[in-house]
């Protein structure tokens, strides 16, 4: 017993040493000061980075969409790598602790399914395109101008001022009805002329009635057809 106590003295006296306390605060404060730098030059990467994409983009004909869409990916992979970096300087076994997560990823996948919804979701709207940044879209029941599209939910500014976040699951799993992509539709209407009225003069009527009206185009402009008995008027 003697022995044992006298064995846990010098462990612990060995532990706690002033010296070796020091230096082990010394080389993490090290570590972590070099971590912190590692991590900010991959941040001014990506910083200067967008500074070069976004022209570039803009240069190629990338939309908004497209373009934030880029952005967020590049940004989310650098950064990560700058994660991955920092802990390395740390002494962090990245590489045992990527396989950890992948053996725990089913598990963290079950619990997170919702958000990998979300986000695989946001990756479909930014490649299928149902809506654009700035359009007037209803998704289910809510109507608003599209704001923001980020990976996990897309943003809508209603008629009243709300900022609405709905989940991208939601917005892929529901219809959305754009009132920007078709904001003009032609409609025709039939009306029944009596075989001995003057066309010319019904449909010099007929367009005068809607001339000037702000709830009609004037281009492409109103036209008239005539089938058989039956004049056809389209706006």
């Amino acid at each position: 017993m003697n022995e044992f106590l006298g064995a846990m003295r010098t462990r612990l006296a060995e532990t706690f040493d002033p010296e070796l306390l020091a230096q082990s605060i010394a080389n993490w404060a090290e570590n972590l000061v070099f971590a912190v730098l590692t991590f900010l030059v991959y941040y001014f990467l990506w910083r200067g980075i967008r500074i070069v994409l976004v022209p570039l983009l803009k240069r190629i004909d990338v939309d908004e969409t497209g373009r934030t869409f880029f952005q967020t990916v590049m940004r989310v992979v650098i950064l990560t790598l700058g994660v991955v970096a920092a802990l390395a300087e740390l002494g962090i076994n990245t590489a045992s602790l990527i396989a950890s997560l992948g053996v725990a990823g089913l598990t963290i996948g079950f619990a997170a399914r919702d958000a990998l919804s979300n986000i695989i979701s946001g990756v479909f709207i930014f490649w299928d395109r149902p809506f654009v940044l700035g359009d007037l879209i209803e998704i289910g029941g809510k109507y608003g101008r599209v704001d923001r599209i980020t990976l996990r939910s897309t943003r809508v500014v209603t008629v009243e001022g709300k900022m609405l976040a709905i989940p991208n699951a939601e917005v892929v799993n529901s219809t959305v009805a754009s009132y920007t992509n078709f904001p003009h539709l032609r409609i025709e209407v039939p009306i029944t002329v009596g075989v001995e009225e003057n066309l010319g003069r019904v449909r010099a009527l007929l367009l005068g009635v809607i001339a000037g009206d702000p709830d009609y185009m004037d281009k492409p402009a109103p036209e008239m057809s005539s089938p058989s008995s039956t004049t056809t008027t389209s706006w």
